[in-house]
């Protein structure tokens, strides 16, 4: 018994030991699993962010960004906020609210409170606060695509369901190029409604909508939101000014709720200003040791301040600032502008008390240019056009470059406005300059303001930063302008990063803006003809970093070069049997379209160099010149067959009947920006515009001469030179008509004898002479 009790007791151990052994195993191979799971998981949110990379990658929008100032002083706006929060919670209410005011009143701060009440208690699902300081806010192309992507990143489940859309979609291809109601659908109410639960409440916050620069735009955006109310309580809120396009838009509406914050009583808002300067001018420990010192605080002043903002929080916060400001005495300044008017007047003194907002911008700014010697007016007036004009906040040093001066120079240019500008602390010259509130910009290049010395006028404002970013360009453009220390190596492959002036990074993405906002003016003109004569264009490709340059070339080939070296990328194309009129890349770089002389439009892989369809073929003659729509889904050819075609770009399929009404050949066709036309040129001195959803004009031509070139004009069998439309202009004698050519220019000669016509200004008469 007990010897079987020790061999039980052995072959125990053994097996334990055994155990332990498997353990380990289970250990290592646990181990690697968790690895491999990690691994996964990388891989897998690699993927998913280069899949919301197609989303635009806004950073900064949020409500919780510091560049939006600070939320409403604790205590005020305590009536108008509860209401908000009450309806942001009921079910029943309707799923977007408009919070519209009067430039000043304050939206912005009350959205960035609101936002920051709703983010905490759970129910801020996302948030986009647009400003027209910088170019990706005032898009409304990028505020759904951003909110979706906020959406996705807090909320996994979302995620997902966005994930598979954006992959399986081929609608969702270029999300920031969709209609907005395809967006709004797509991106925001199909993966909601696929994963948020009926009773998980959740709004979208979006401010200052009025600072997006389509207005037309705005109107599709909200059009889209009121249209389709989704079947889970997910709301929108939205502020913005009670413009003509907003006021438009909510109409006829009747699924929103809104509020006018200058319609609210005054003597709420006024009571929230007096405690906002009770609290702002608390913090200007001049002004406040001052008065505490004796007792006195707080100061009557501080009462006459509030009486002069009457009920815009912009005035009072603008007070603030340009009392607060290191540039003077703040707390002459404070008294200055608190003294009470005199009693004995029926009207408080204009130098006193302020009636509003363009009356404290117009003190400010006639401070800043009084007592200057006329170069140092112009200066600041230099910096008031590029603060309009700019496209996005530039840098201290940027202005300096642009300007062609020093740093030193645009801190004194800026010195008395920073009560209106937020300008960088000494020494952050690479910190970016920017407005406060839009309704400056307004005051600047108001109408009424022209002949004032500060004054802004848009157009010559946006020319003479075109003018700055040309000679810049002009300038600093040179071969490895971005820092490749060689040519044979890719961008990727050289051995330093590469890094371009941030200045000269402006000039280069912004002069074309400029000069269309200008109205391209005939000296804008010279320049950019001057500027794509020379090899400055070439450098200006590569500081763009531009990979791929794609050139038609006479033998019937396409040439891929690289932009970096000049040297070829590829082997030369090849597939078109005659000569290549046209190349172009699509929006995404991944193909080019080509039309050719032997009546063929081609796709090819950008990268291959391989077809990507079958040639497509539909015109009769050759086909002058191919483009691609900006959101990459069609093709628009124009012919010497003088008709227009557009084709889908996924199929090839012709997507509209030939597009006719040029009497010559069409030798230039493109979209317009927006896709929402096609414009055209042809040989017989025609541009025209024409619908793409129908193939119609946008417009109808006048019957004018200069219609038609010469060339199009024929002589028919009874002598009568007439154009194509029949219409008479001259009988030519039996004597003259032998020989007889029309040249390109406006005469008619004969071979005979010498017979000028002057045909300028000629009138047809119609197809009957007589009648």
């Amino acid at each position: 018994m007990f010897d079987a009790t020790i061999d039980n007791m052995t072959q125990t151990l053994q097996i334990v030991r055994g155990v332990d052994w498997l353990k380990e195993r289970i250990e290592i191979i646990e181990d690697h699993t968790g690895t491999m799971l990690n691994i996964e998981e990388a891989v897998r949110s690699l993927k998913r962010s280069n899949t919301f990379e197609k989303l635009g990658g806004v950073e900064g929008a949020e409500f919780s960004n510091a560049q939006r100032g600070s939320g409403c002083t604790p205590g005020s706006r305590i009536s108008l906020l509860a209401m908000l929060l009450v309806w942001a919670k009921d079910l029943h209410s309707p799923h977007l609210f408009w919070l519209s005011g009067l430039a000043g009143t304050g939206k912005t701060t009350v959205s960035k409170t609101f936002c920051s009440q709703l983010n905490n208690r759970g129910l801020l699902g996302a948030s986009f606060f647009c400003t027209l300081k910088e170019l990706n806010k005032k898009n409304v192309y990028l505020i759904i695509p951003t909110l979706a992507r906020i959406l996705a990143e807090e909320r996994p489940k979302f995620g997902d369901a966005l994930e598979k859309i954006l992959e399986s979609d081929r609608a969702c291809r270029n999300p920031t190029k969709m209609d907005l109601n395809e967006q709004y659908t797509r991106l925001i109410l199909q993966p909601a409604e696929r994963t948020f639960a009926a009773d998980e409440l959740l709004v979208l916050g979006i401010d200052a909508l009025d600072e997006c620069e389509n207005k037309d735009a705005v109107r599709l955006f909200i059009a889209a939101i009121l249209s389709q109310k989704p079947t889970i309580p997910l709301k929108f809120f939205l502020t913005s000014r009670p413009e003509i396009s907003l006021r438009e838009s909510f109409g006829t509406s009747t699924h929103h709720g809104w509020l006018r914050l200058h319609d609210i009583e005054a003597n709420i808002v006024k009571a929230d200003i007096l405690l906002y300067l009770h609290s702002q001018f608390k913090c200007i420990s001049r002004v406040y040791n001052y008065y505490q010192e004796k007792s006195n605080w707080p100061p009557p002043e501080i009462q006459a301040i509030a009486d002069a903002s009457g009920t815009l929080f912009i005035i009072a916060a603008t007070i603030v600032t340009y009392v607060a400001t290191c540039s003077g005495n703040s707390l002459d300044r404070f008294q200055e502008l608190g003294k009470p008017p005199p009693k004995e007047l029926d009207k408080p003194s204009p130098n006193v008390q302020l009636a509003g907002i363009e009356s404290l911008y117009n003190k400010i700014l006639d401070e800043a240019f009084e007592d200057l010697e006329q170069k140092e007016a112009d200066m600041i007036h230099s910096c008031l056009l590029l603060l309009v004009t700019a496209q996005r906040p530039v840098s201290v040093n940027d202005y300096a470059k642009l300007l062609s001066t020093n740093t030193l120079a645009i801190r004194e240019a800026f010195k008395s406005l920073h009560s209106v500008v937020q300008f960088p602390d000494e020494g952050l010259d690479n910190a970016l300059i920017s407005i406060f509130h839009a309704s400056f910009v307004d005051h600047l290049t108001s109408e009424k303001h022209q002949g004032k010395k500060w004054a802004v006028d848009r157009a010559a404002a946006h020319s003479a930063t075109a003018e700055a970013c040309f000679a810049l360009m002009n300038s600093m453009l040179c071969f490895g302008i971005s820092g490749a220390k060689n040519s044979y190596q890719s961008n990727e492959n050289q051995p330093d990063p590469l890094e371009l002036a941030s200045e000269l990074a402006y000039a280069c993405t912004a002069w074309g803006n400029h000069v269309l906002k200008a109205g391209v003016p005939e000296p804008l003109q010279k320049q950019m003809l001057e500027f794509v004569k020379t090899q400055k264009i070439l450098y200006w490709v590569e500081a763009l970093k531009g990979k791929y340059i794609v050139s038609a070339m006479e033998d019937g080939t396409i040439q891929l070069w690289n932009a970096q070296t000049g040297q070829p990328a590829l082997k030369p194309i090849k597939g078109h049997t005659h000569l290549v009129r046209s190349v172009a890349f699509s929006p995404d770089g991944k193909y080019i379209v080509s039309g050719s002389d032997d009546k063929t439009i081609r796709l090819w892989d950008a990268q291959t160099g391989q077809p990507a369809l079958e040639p497509i073929e539909g015109h009769t003659y050759s086909v002058t010149s191919v483009a691609f729509s900006p959101d990459g889904k069609y093709i628009v050819s124009g012919s010497d067959d003088r008709t227009i075609r557009l084709w889908d770009a996924q199929t090839g399929q012709s997507a509209l009947e030939p597009i006719t009404g040029h009497i010559g050949s069409v030798t230039s066709v493109a979209f317009s920006p927006d896709g929402k036309y096609i414009v055209s040129g042809s040989h017989d001195r025609a541009i025209k515009l024409w619908n793409p959803c129908h193939g119609q004009l946008a417009y109808q031509d006048p019957p004018f001469l200069h219609n038609y070139p010469i060339t199009a004009l024929v002589l028919n069998n009874d002598g009568w030179i007439q154009n194509p439309s029949g219409n008479l202009l001259l009988w030519i004698p039996p004597h003259s008509r032998e020989g007889l050519f029309l040249p390109g220019v406006c005469h008619i000669i004969g071979n005979a004898k010498v017979t000028k016509v002057e045909l300028t200004n000629a009138v047809y008469h119609g197809a009957d002479w007589f009648k």
